[in-house]
């Protein structure tokens, strides 16, 4: 026995998640998505959100299942570096930054270690159109 109880999780708890499961959960959140499979095999999802293209990438995975997940969307526009920063200082959960092409990259992570509900999942999916819809009506603000 462990120190803390069982390493089994409870009934109705998720510590991993698989492409066709995070589907359905966008699918049932209105969105249309595509499920296919990044450069390693690992799935990844597209979806739109007020028109705008978003991925659902699958990280930690073994036999098809995740360990975590990463919501990202990028533009190719340019913003002041001074904007990026100021989002990143103002705000939570969704952070911004240029990759090396010198793209708008916005990501926000969503962990399952120690397990959690279906409805977190759900919560996180409607955390990131929030604050996805906040941070691209922010960047185009002048």
């Amino acid at each position: 026995m462990w120190l803390f109880g069982s390493r089994e999780p409870a009934k109705g708890i998720i510590t991993t998640v698989s492409g066709e499961e995070m589907a359905q959960l966008v699918r049932e959140e209105g969105y249309a998505p595509e499920l296919g499979f990044d450069s390693h095999g690992d799935p990844l999802i597209r979806f739109r959100i007020e028109g705008y293209n978003c991925l659902l990438f699958f990280y930690g995975v073994e036999d098809g299942r995740a360990m975590s997940l990463q919501f990202r969307a990028a533009f190719r526009e340019q913003v002041d570096i001074e904007k990026i920063n100021e989002w990143n200082r103002r705000k939570r959960f969704l952070k911004v930054y240029l990759d090396e092409d010198g793209d708008i990259n916005m990501d926000m992570d969503v962990d399952l270690e120690g397990g959690v509900t279906r409805q977190y999942l759900v919560e996180r999916l409607r955390t990131w159109r929030a604050a996805f819809l906040a941070c691209v009506r922010f960047m185009s603000e002048l």
